[in-house]
């Protein structure tokens, strides 16, 4: 589809939404009615013998009446609340500034914007999990939202993303995210929350006391049923939205091998089940889940899907580029290659300095043992070994970060007392401390820093990692909550913070703050941690 049929599209658009609000009125009409006719005829038969089961004109005309009544508030409730109650469904954020990952997203949608000469303002936000996936979301009253997970930032090489990004914006702006949007905040919305609330009453049924929603279930399933049903507005219009909307993104990047891998990632990767629920399936870029629904649809997946299969989508895409899968398969073969970021400052290990310390030059020196210096000061002139400029110490790139950054106006750091600096980890601001390399992290940028690999195991952690593999192969036992002897105080708030383990799958002790929403790592910790879960994950992607 040409850029160029943009306003035929949205022609399109607008006549599919008033035909949904056409079947939305006609589904509650005919539900009511139904609902009606079935109470009546029970009455009637248990009561009043011989009379006609059938509902009267006038009641049937006050029935007709209330649903249409009915009909027309769910419209306008469910499209002016859809993008707040969406974004807060998936936890979306909005994006950080300065970070390298979420910088290029939204050079992304505004390089398509510009490109395609549409003004519609479009704000990105963020899923904070490692799955690989995205949904755009779009209302009557012209708010648009495009969102990716930081998985997918993370995992898919620097096309891919722009293919998805393509994809996504490319629906908002031809008003194909209009009609998923509509349609999904009718009834899949609602369906979500439902289906949230039925898996609470099936958690813990040990303790169904603690289960307050256990005596609404006949309610729910009721309700669950309805939506489902609803859903059926949605069904074939998505299938084909979809199509259209990969075909729009190879138009607009001119780069169908990128939609493609994209594409042939997400068929054996993760896609969010657990963050995204199958009624959220027809705003998503692909359905949630793992390998299911790539290849075939059965009949109640024909019926119940939102989407295509994965594999028919990679087969149309293939059939613009004139490639094969096999040529896919290679692509993804090579490794992608080391973004640019120049704002990261992991410090660096391999680096010496010599410095000209009273009228001669000594060294070499490591950052750790500059920073242990007194006398070292941003006019001291230093040199890197192996390089033949002579500057002063606070210009050079990785000492004036390490170094000569701007202490953090909260504080030292709760394990050795040193300054906190501000710096950027895997794209995302923690404060760090200089002498010990303990890291203060917010809770909401753990996720994004574990999914994330700027810089590559080094063989120094991978043997760490083993060792301290080997060493807690048993879970060990820990001084738990604010009450431990050695309990750390937060550099924010100066509470107690609590010791726990990271997770029940990495038992790594941390400290947390519950009152911040911050972890405390200490050195090499979140290292660890890192490699931890790309092995996992190594592991999990190599799995048949």
């Amino acid at each position: 589809m040409a850029i160029v049929d943009f306003y035929r599209v949205e022609e399109r658009s607008q006549r599919v939404v008033s035909a949904l609000l056409a079947g939305l009125l006609f589904y509650w009409i005919l539900g009511c009615l139904l609902l009606v006719q079935l109470t009546y005829a029970a009455v009637g038969a248990l009561f009043t013998s011989g009379a006609s089961l059938w509902i009267k004109p006038a009641l049937a005309a006050v029935v007709v009446l209330l649903a249409v009544c009915f009909a027309l508030s769910h419209y306008a409730w469910a499209t002016r609340s859809v993008i707040t109650r969406t974004l807060r469904l998936f936890e979306a954020a909005p994006l950080e500034r300065g970070d390298p990952y979420h910088t290029l997203f939204r050079n992304t949608v505004d390089e398509i914007r510009i490109a395609t000469g549409n003004r519609i303002p479009i704000r990105c936000v963020v899923v904070p999990c490692g799955s690989l996936n995205g949904f755009s979301l779009r209302d009557p009253h012209g708010n648009a939202i495009v969102g990716l997970t930081e998985g997918l930032l993370a995992r898919l090489k620097r096309n891919e993303v722009q293919a998805v990004v393509a994809q996504l914006t490319g629906q908002v702006i031809s008003k194909e995210a209009l009609i998923s949007t509509v349609t999904y905040s009718l009834f899949g919305s609602l369906e979500e929350f439902v289906d949230r609330m039925l898996d609470s009453t099936k958690r813990d049924p040990l303790h169904r006391d603690t289960q307050p929603l256990a005596g609404f279930m006949p309610i729910l399933l009721m309700a669950k049923a309805f939506l489902r049903f609803g859903s059926f507005l949605n069904m074939a219009l998505s299938r084909e939205r979809v199509f259209r909307s990969d075909a729009l993104a190879v138009e607009l990047t001119r780069d169908p091998m990128g939609l493609a891998a994209a594409l042939r990632r997400m068929s054996y990767g993760w896609r969010g089940s657990g963050t995204f629920g199958t009624a959220t399936e027809s705003v998503l870029f692909a359905p949630p889940g793992r390998g299911k629904h790539d290849r075939r649809m059965g009949f109640f997946a024909f019926l119940f899907r939102a989407q295509p299969p994965v594999e028919e989508r990679l087969r149309r895409v293939l059939a613009m580029a004139g490639k094969s899968l096999a040529q896919v398969d290679e692509l993804l073969k090579k490794p992608a290659a080391q973004r640019a970021v120049a704002s990261d400052s992991r410090p660096s290990t391999d680096v010496l300095w010599k410095a000209f310390f009273h009228g001669s030059w000594q060294g070499p020196f490591t950052l750790a043992a500059l920073a242990a210096m007194p006398e070292l000061a941003p006019a001291t002139f230093v040199c890197r070994m192996g390089a033949s400029d002579i500057i002063p110490a606070g210009d050079d790139d990785i000492l004036r970060r390490e170094l000569f950054g701007k202490a953090h106006p909260h504080g030292k750091c709760p394990r050795c007392g040193g300054l906190l600096k501000e710096i950027r980890y895997e794209g995302v601001a923690v404060l760090t401390c200089g002498s010990c390399g303990g890291h203060l992290v917010p809770n909401d940028a753990v996720q994004r820093i574990l999914v994330r690999t700027i810089f590559p195991m080094t063989k120094e952690l991978k043997e760490s990692t083993a060792k301290w593999k080997e060493a807690h192969r048993v879970r060990p036992k820990i001084e738990r909550g604010r009450d431990a002897p050695d309990r750390l105080s937060c550099p924010r708030c100066s509470a107690s913070m609590t010791r726990n383990f990271y997770s029940a799958q990495y038992f790594l002790e941390v400290d947390r703050c519950y009152n911040c929403k911050v972890t405390w790592f200490d050195g090499g910790e979140l290292e660890i941690l890192q490699a931890l879960v790309e092995e996992a994950t190594e592991e999990i992607m190599g799995a048949p």
